[in-house]
C-alpha cells in the first residue's frame, strides 16, 4: 500500500475515533446526576413544540415573555417551576443502543420523530425529546438532544410543560413596582380634574386637584391595589372593545415609572354584569381585554384619603428659636448658648427649660393629624375665628407659633438673618374642635379640641415644666 493509502486510512480512523468520543461525550450525561445540567438562572429562552404547534418563552430585561400566536408577559413563577422541575430531571433508567431492539425501539417509543420537545438555553441548548409512558405510572421515556440512548424519566416535566398558551400568562395585571413609580393619574370617566401625584424628595406630594403633601403609606397602599391587580379571566380573542366599555371608560389611571417617558394606561371599562366590584379591563402592555374583581375601592379614592394628615416636617435641630403670640402678648424661646437647653426670655426674665421637655412639646405638635380639611377661603377664615388671610395673626387668632432658623454668615444662603421654618395659627375651640392654618396653605387643618390644649401649654418657665 503507498503511503498515501495509509494516510487516508489513518485520517479516516482517527475521525471515527473522534465522532465516537464526541457522540458519546454529549449523549451521556452523569449516570447518577441531572440529566440536563440546567441552572435555571442562567436560563433565557425555552422552546415548547407538540404536534408541530408551539410558542416560546424568552426572558429579556429580567421578564419571561411568550412569543408566537399571542405575544404577552409570561407567569414568572410558572416559568420559574417549569426551570427548575427541568433541572431536576434524574434519569431513573437508561437503554443503552444495543438495548433497542424487539419492541422496544426509538419507534415504538415515539423517539425517533418526536411529538413533543422542550428546548432549554442556559448557557448552552439542550433539547428533550418526549415520548411514550413509561412501565409505571407517572414517568416518560425521552432523548436528550436525538442522542442515541433512551432515558426513562419523571413524567411532571411533560406535565407542567404542555398546556394551552393562556395558561402560561402573568395572572398580575403589571409587573411594575411602587418603588420604581414617579408619576401617576386617575381620571373618572369625563371629569375634567384628575387626581395627579408626583414622587418628590421628601415623598409622594398630590399636585391636582388639590396642591398638598401625600401620605406615603396611603399613596403607596392606593398603588399597590392597581399593582397587584390579579386577572381572574381574558376575554375572547377578537371581542368588541366597546361592547366591554372601552369607548366610554369608567376611569383611567396611568403609572409612570423613574427614567420612563411613556406611562403605562390602565383603561377601566364597564362593570362585569352579576359581578360586583368587578370591571372590565386593558392594560396598555399587554393584548387583550381581561376582568379584575374588587375595584371598587380603588376607583372610589379622593385626595383626602391620600393626603397627608400631618404638618410639614421641621427637624428639630435647625430650629434656633421658638415664638409663641398668646392672646397678644409673645413670648420668646431660644437656645441655650453651648447647650442643649433651652431659654425663655419673658418680662425681662430667664428660664432655662430642659432639653427633653421642649423636645417632647415639639415632638407633639409635629405629631398632629388633621381630622378633615376646610379650604382657607376668607369665608372659612373667618369663620374660624383666624381673620382675613393678610390680617396679621397677632392680634386676630388666639394662639400662633413660629419655629425660626438663625443663619449666620457662614451657611449656604446669601444673607445672615432669620429664616422661619414653619408659621402655625390656631383658631378658638369651637364645637370641639379647632381649626390650624399653616403658612400660607391653601386649605385649614381641622383638629380636635385637645390638641388646641397641648399646643397652648407650651414650657415657657421653670414652673410651667416643673
Amino acid at each position: 500500500m503507498s503511503w498515501r493509502g495509509t494516510f487516508a486510512l489513518l485520517i479516516i480512523a482517527l475521525t471515527a475515533l473522534g465522532y465516537f468520543l464526541y457522540s458519546n461525550f454529549v449523549d451521556t450525561p452523569p449516570d447518577d446526576g441531572p440529566l440536563l445540567g440546567l441552572d435555571p438562572s442562567q436560563a433565557d429562552s425555552i422552546q415548547i413544540q407538540e404536534s408541530g404547534a408551539g410558542f416560546s418563552l424568552i426572558k429579556t430585561n429580567g421578564l419571561w415573555n411568550i412569543r408566537g400566536d399571542l405575544n404577552d408577559r409570561a407567569d414568572p413563577r410558572f416559568v420559574r417551576a417549569l426551570l427548575e422541575t427541568a433541572a431536576d430531571i434524574t434519569p431513573l433508567d437508561i437503554l443503552r443502543p444495543h438495548d433497542l431492539r424487539g419492541a422496544v425501539t426509538l419507534s415504538a417509543l415515539n423517539l425517533k420523530k418526536p411529538i413533543r420537545t422542550i428546548a432549554f438555553h442556559a448557557g448552552r441548548s439542550h433539547t428533550l425529546w418526549l415520548g411514550v409512558e413509561g412501565p409505571a405510572q407517572g414517568q416518560i421515556y425521552s432523548r436528550l438532544d436525538g442522542g442515541k440512548s433512551v432515558y426513562l424519566i419523571d413524567g411532571k416535566i411533560a406535565d407542567m410543560a404542555f398546556h394551552p398558551v393562556q395558561e402560561y400568562r402573568d395572572p398580575r395585571l403589571t409587573a411594575l413596582s411602587t418603588d420604581h413609580l414617579e408619576q401617576a393619574t386617575l381620571t373618572k370617566g369625563t371629569e375634567l380634574q384628575q387626581l395627579r401625584l408626583k414622587k418628590g424628595v421628601h415623598g409622594w406630594e398630590i399636585q391636582s386637584p388639590v396642591s398638598t403633601a401625600g401620605e406615603d403609606k396611603a399613596v403607596t397602599a392606593w398603588l399597590d391595589t392597581w399593582l397587584s391587580a390579579r386577572i381572574t379571566a381574558w376575554m375572547p380573542e377578537g371581542t368588541d372593545p366597546s361592547a366591554c366599555g372601552m369607548d366610554s371608560p369608567t376611569a383611567v389611571v396611568t403609572l409612570l415609572e423613574s427614567g420612563e417617558t411613556n406611562p403605562l394606561t390602565i383603561t377601566i371599562g364597564a362593570s362585569v354584569p352579576d359581578a360586583p366590584g368587578s370591571y372590565y379591563v386593558r392594560c396598555s402592555d399587554r393584548p387583550g381585554i381581561c376582568t379584575i374583581a374588587d375595584l371598587s375601592n380603588s376607583l372610589a379614592v379622593t385626595p383626602l384619603t391620600l393626603r397627608s394628615r400631618t404638618l410639614k416636617p421641621v427637624e428639630y435641630d435647625t430650629v434656633d428659636r421658638i415664638e409663641i403670640i398668646n392672646g397678644g402678648m409673645t413670648n420668646s424661646l431660644t437656645r441655650k448658648p453651648e447647650s442643649d437647653d433651652w431659654q425663655s426670655h419673658d418680662k425681662g426674665q430667664v428660664d432655662v427649660i430642659p432639653s427633653h421637655v421642649l423636645k417632647d412639646w415639639f415632638d407633639q405638635i409635629q405629631g398632629l393629624s388633621a381630622t378633615s380639611f376646610e379650604s382657607a377661603t376668607p369665608e372659612h377664615l373667618t369663620q374660624r375665628g383666624l381673620g382675613e388671610p393678610d390680617t396679621s395673626p397677632a392680634s386676630t387668632v388666639p394662639l400662633r407659633i413660629r419655629f425660626i432658623a438663625q443663619l449666620t454668615e457662614n451657611t449656604a444662603q446669601e444673607n445672615a438673618g432669620e429664616v422661619v421654618l414653619a408659621d402655625y395659627a390656631f383658631g378658638p375651640v369651637t364645637n370641639n374642635e379647632v381649626a390650624l392654618h399653616e403658612g400660607d396653605a391653601t386649605d385649614l387643618m381641622i383638629l380636635p379640641a385637645s390638641a388646641f390644649d397641648m399646643v397652648k401649654n407650651a414650657p415657657l418657665s421653670t414652673t410651667a415644666h416643673k
